[in-house]
């Protein structure tokens, strides 16, 4: 029986999808990083690592790297783990494996953290996609898991420098050092994306994965805020 395949999107060095392939291409899977930059996966490739260019925002390059999965699968694959965001694409190469989806969501749309408001808007987002796929594609045999992760030590600020800077007309420029800054993640204590990778790669190659995974830190504090919380408490109050 040949190797489980899997697909990940955004595997540039020293990311959380890096990690996630290296693991699962450690687990004895047919592993498929992606990234827009192929030249930031070059480390993956001596591991035996499928690694193609995808643009989540380019149909013309989604297609391209689904024709290239498809050649090697014989038209199948087992998990799409959507690190960056696309699934319509690949769904027709799980649905004869009765594969698996899974994206990543964040501890920030509980804890909403100041000065990223998009980020946190986007990653709430993904959540409510990841529960309503998960209705939508159970008929077809496809499974949805939603991974809530909480702070992993990635090099997800160091490639978005520029969208954290302060415009010089900005109401925030008084903060603008602490903000560029992010000091106020100094204290936070993180998980590093190894440890993570090991985490979430055990859960997913269960018998019966979970349809909602908390992993990493503070992952575990907002599931219960989720459960047993009234949102208000998070605010401020003046």
């Amino acid at each position: 029986m040949p190797p489980k395949s899997i697909l990940i999107t955004g595997c540039s060095e020293g990311g959380i999808g890096d990690a996630l392939a290296r693991e699962f291409r450690a687990r004895g899977l047919t592993v498929f990083a992606t990234a827009r930059n192929v030249s930031k996966m070059k480390a993956l490739e001596p591991l035996g690592i499928h690694t193609l260019e995808l643009d989540v925002t380019s149909e013309p390059s989604i297609a391209a790297a689904v024709g290239k999965v498809r050649a090697i699968t014989g038209g199948q694959l087992d998990i799409l783990f959507n690190n960056a965001g696309v699934q319509h694409a690949f769904v027709s190469l799980l649905i004869p494996t009765k594969g698996l989806v899974a994206t990543i969501g964040s501890v920030n749309t509980v804890f909403n953290p100041p000065y990223q408001v998009a980020y946190n808007a986007s990653k709430a987002a993904v959540t409510a996609i990841g529960h309503t796929l998960r209705i939508e594609l159970a008929p077809l045999g496809v499974l949805v898991v939603t991974v809530i992760t909480g702070s992993v030590r990635s090099k997800l600020f160091d490639n978005a420098d520029e969208a954290c800077k302060v415009p010089p007309n900005s109401l925030y420029c008084p903060l603008k050092e602490r903000i560029e800054k992010r000091d106020f993640l100094d204290n936070a204590r993180w998980t590093d994306a190894e440890e993570y990778a090991k985490q979430v790669v055990s859960d997913l190659l269960k018998e019966h994965p979970s349809p909602v995974l908390w992993r990493a830190s503070f992952a575990f504090m907002e599931r219960m805020l989720n459960i047993f919380a009234w949102p208000g408490m998070m605010v401020s109050l003046r």
